[in-house]
């Protein structure tokens, strides 16, 4: 009899093969010549039948395990654990489903297939059987879901392979700015999301073995600590995930960043946004929402940016006859040429532009500064208006319109920063109607999708938000791109450099469907986006219509051409 293998498939999925010299690790003994799981619809449901069946059962591997089922979203098709003759091949007769002990041990000796184990026939088989399917099928969806050999995890120890890893814990830093007398706590959700997400992966064993840790540097707006975290993390944390700062004017010590080799291999940056040139065009930067800036042409006096605005192509089958303003801060060169790009985007798709087109004021500018955009907004008459500001200062423009009675206007368009619970109560009424796109579903809509509702359960309610949202993403693509690499080199091949090289490769990123499909890679922008509205006080879906999915078309992204001021 040849030995016995474990051969698994997911929908859509090529079938990996492990050998059997592990499987009796998980209790699988002498069960028969095959064990077949077909179908278990999710990891959930064989987490519920591990509590359920295996009870106090102990298993030495069983932190490895559950580290690699974080993130897992794909259906299992098919488990055979049988002869190596019968491995990558579909089960050829319907699933048993025996009633009694008995019957499971008579047709066990009979036949090919010991067990099927399937819904509705658990309750009906023999806990001694049950332990081990539900055990065999734990590991081997952990390998399908991530990509991550459960085999590697016995045979090795630990060690310490890198700048922030030791044999026990990796350590990540969120540089974000938070603590500032301009912005109180502005980027404290993307620091919540990042220590939530440290909380969830610990608790089902952290990663590649080893617990996640993370160091929160405050970048505080400004240039200076920008820089010093970045040094500071460089000397302590294996990665920055999640980061959060406006100010990185000076990313040398982060790409010239050396490991612990002594190479200067550069500091993986997994980030949210990227604001200034020197941060979008980092070398060692990856971001879930890359910038707008093709990085190409960025020492050319006119530049190409690529500007994602699928929601401007809704508005005008709407009214085709869109015209208006934008309105951004100006107190940043790089905040003023993100405003231009926009209006330049948008006219490209058909927005007629008023008066100057795109109105720059600063960040901290109060409501009557606003007093002489709405008035021009008035006089020409403009039905579409869009704001690039904070929700602070979004709300004060909407209270001088309601003020000057500008009422001509059917479309205010917003990105996520008029999305939060502030926006909607500090606003009221006056930010009715409100649109806001995104790039990532609406928190509404976390029954409509797992890695959603992981947040906001690890946050809580209060914390969540859009930009969160986007910093809980950014640490899922660094976990899975951390299982790419132990599936190739082990628990301890775990570099700096090899990480770079994962992230280099991402396509389509899409976090578990919270995110909208990105090019990580190659540094695109998505061409997907979500379009909400405030309605009645809340938010509420506007397209596309059905739950949890985006708007996904090449013609969302535009590419336009700035030249410098």
């Amino acid at each position: 009899m040849r030995s016995r293998a474990l051969s698994i498939s997911a929908a859509g999925a090529p079938a990996r093969t492990l050998p059997g010299s592990w499987l009796g690790a998980f209790g699988c003994g002498r069960v028969g010549a095959v064990v077949g799981v077909e179908p278990v619809e999710s990891r959930e449901r064989l987490l519920e039948l591990l509590v359920l069946l295996v009870g106090d059962l102990t298993l030495p591997l069983v932190g490895a395990i559950t580290e690699t089922l974080v993130g897992a979203e794909e259906v299992v098709d098919r488990l055979v654990v049988g002869r190596d003759d019968l491995q990558g091949r579909p089960l050829d007769r319907a699933p048993l489903r025996p009633d009694p002990d008995a019957d499971v041990s008579r047709r066990a000796r009979r036949s090919r297939f010991a067990l099927v184990l399937s819904r509705g026939s658990e309750k009906t088989m023999s806990k001694r059987i049950l332990r081990r399917a539900a055990l065999v099928a734990l590991a081997a969806t952990a390998v399908v879901a991530t990509g991550l050999p459960v085999a590697a995890q016995d045979d090795e120890e630990p060690q310490a392979t890198e700048i922030g890893i030791t044999p026990d814990e990796i350590r990540v830093a969120v540089v974000a700015d938070v603590d500032s007398p301009l912005a109180p706590g502005q980027f404290q959700s993307q620091v919540d999301a990042v220590n939530g997400y440290a909380e969830f992966v610990n608790k089902r064993g952290g990663i590649a073995g080893r617990k996640l840790v993370v160091d929160f540097i405050d970048s505080k707006l400004n240039p200076d600590e920008s820089r010093n975290a970045t040094i500071k993390a460089c000397a302590e944390d294996f990665a920055m995930v999640g980061t959060a700062a406006v100010f990185l004017t000076n990313v040398d010590d982060m790409v010239e960043c050396v490991d612990m080799q002594g190479n200067p291999t550069g500091l993986p940056d997994i980030n949210t946004f990227s604001q200034e040139i020197p941060h979008q065009c980092s070398p060692v930067s990856y971001s879930v929402s890359p910038p707008q800036l093709d990085c190409a042409t960025k020492d050319q006096p006119v530049k190409t940016y690529r500007a994602s605005l699928g929601q401007i192509r809704w508005y005008k089958k709407q009214d085709k006859d869109l015209h208006g303003i934008c309105v951004g801060p100006n107190d940043l060169k790089s905040t003023s040429i993100t405003g231009r790009v926009h209006c330049a985007a948008a006219e490209k798709l058909g927005v007629k532009l008023d008066g100057e087109g795109f109105y720059g004021i600063s960040g901290r500018a109060p409501q009557t500064a606003m007093t002489p955009i709405v008035g021009a907004a008035k006089a020409s008459n403009a039905n579409y208006f869009n704001t690039l500001l904070g929700f602070g200062q979004v709300i004060s423009m909407r209270k001088e319109a309601k003020l000057q009675g500008l009422n001509s206007v059917e479309v205010w368009d917003c990105s996520r920063s008029c999305y939060s619970r502030e926006f909607l109560e500090q606003g009221g009424p006056d930010v009715e109607g409100q649109y806001t796109f995104l790039n990532t579903l609406p928190l509404e809509e976390a029954k409509h999708n797992k890695r959603l509702r992981q947040y906001i359960n690890a946050v809580g309610e209060d914390k969540a938000d859009a930009f969160g949202a986007t910093a809980w993403a950014a640490a899922i693509l660094f976990h899975e791109a951390i299982d790419q690499i132990v599936e190739r080199d082990g628990i301890n091949g775990i570099t700096r450099a090899k990480l770079l090289e994962e992230l280099s490769k991402v396509e389509d990123f899409d976090a578990g469907g919270m995110l909208a499909p990105t090019d990580v890679g190659a540094r695109v922008p998505s061409e997907c986006y979500f379009l909400g509205q405030v309605q009645n006080g809340e938010y509420v879906r506007v397209h596309p219509k059905k739950p949890g999915t985006f708007d996904c078309h090449p013609k969302n992204l535009v590419t336009v051409e700035i030249a410098d001021e």
